[in-house]
């Protein structure tokens, strides 16, 4: 499947992906005013891909975006585009080549003195950019959680909560600390999110993945930021005009990416819930927002049973 504005002979962005995973790319590249075409390049149409990629070969003024590509995905990317003189707003080969490696970034990160921990006992990530000038800042921090309803639950592939109740005020600012030491000394200058295992007082690092994935939601749920548009803009050369004051909320947030057997007509609405999706796609982002775990949960009961209800109708 391929979407395109009406100028898709001449593109500002070219986005690598398609449904979901291009949809917030796509509405960033809108509110900014760029010229943009999305094709996937694992799709059966993959040779359309390589024929945008040498129709812009040396392109300066094109940006490439990933979507959101897990790192072994954003690595063939970044390969591919350099092949044609291309600029990706990923990390470089080399730190992504690390990332797969995994033991190979561990004693990057030992080096710098971040602590480790457990590879595989990660409990807890930390989002974190940083523009081309060097500068880097945590947006937010979430850990894995589950969804608890039977009628919607098969069609869930991941739940999301932040900020993580794990942490202190005090953890959190040291956690955030490291992850931005992280990314500072490892010369990162695009969006990462740092893994971390979280045990009370102990906190180790365990991985890094580029990008910051379809969680993203939560941390514009928060803040009320385009953390999207930030990434697009810090990619660009851009300098990032987020202050601390920006990331500062008292709010809690959660998300939930559902694969259902019909396109959903959209929900009900109302305060602190959002459904992301394309157009007659079976596949969205639910994300629900309150001001306390428990006016979430009852917030989260009302979605779902929309949910519930239009499977019924739809059966």
């Amino acid at each position: 499947m391929e979407h395109h504005t009406d100028h898709e002979d001449s593109p500002d962005v070219l986005i690598a992906a398609c449904g979901i995973a291009a949809r917030r790319w796509q509405q960033a590249c809108d509110e900014l005013g760029l010229i943009h075409k999305a094709v996937d390049p694992a799709s059966s149409i993959a040779d359309a891909w390589h024929a945008e990629l040498r129709k812009q070969e040396d392109n300066p003024s094109i940006l490439i975006l990933p979507g959101a590509r897990d790192t072994a995905s954003q690595l063939a990317l970044v390969r591919e585009c350099e092949r044609y003189g291309l600029s990706v707003a990923a990390p470089r080969a080399v730190l992504l080549e690390a990332m797969l490696d995994g033991s190979a970034l561990r004693q990057l990160v030992r080096e710098i003195g971040v602590p480790l921990a457990a590879p595989g006992s990660a409990n807890l990530a930390v989002a974190v950019i940083a523009d081309a000038q060097g500068h880097a800042m945590a947006l937010f921090d979430y850990q894995p959680t589950l969804l608890e309803n039977d009628a919607v639950q098969s069609y869930c592939l991941g739940s999301w909560l932040a900020p993580s109740p794990l942490l202190t005020p005090e953890q959190r600012r040291y956690l955030w600390q490291l992850a931005v030491t992280c990314v500072t000394e490892l010369d990162v200058r695009s969006a990462v999110t740092v893994h971390f295992s979280v045990s009370g007082n102990r906190m180790g690092f365990v991985v890094m993945t580029g990008g910051l994935g379809l969680e993203v939601a939560l941390g514009e749920a928060l803040t009320g930021l385009d953390l999207v548009i930030e990434q697009i803009q810090a990619a660009r050369g851009r300098p990032l005009e987020i202050a601390p004051r920006h990331l500062r909320s008292s709010l809690v947030a959660r998300t939930h990416r559902i694969s259902l057997p019909w396109a959903p007509e959209g929900l009900d609405g109302g305060p602190g819930i959002r459904w992301d999706a394309p157009p007659n796609c079976h596949e969205g982002l639910l994300t629900l927002t309150a001001v306390s775990l428990k006016a979430l949960e009852r917030r989260q009961r009302r979605a779902l049973t929309c949910l519930q209800h239009k499977a019924t109708r739809k059966a």
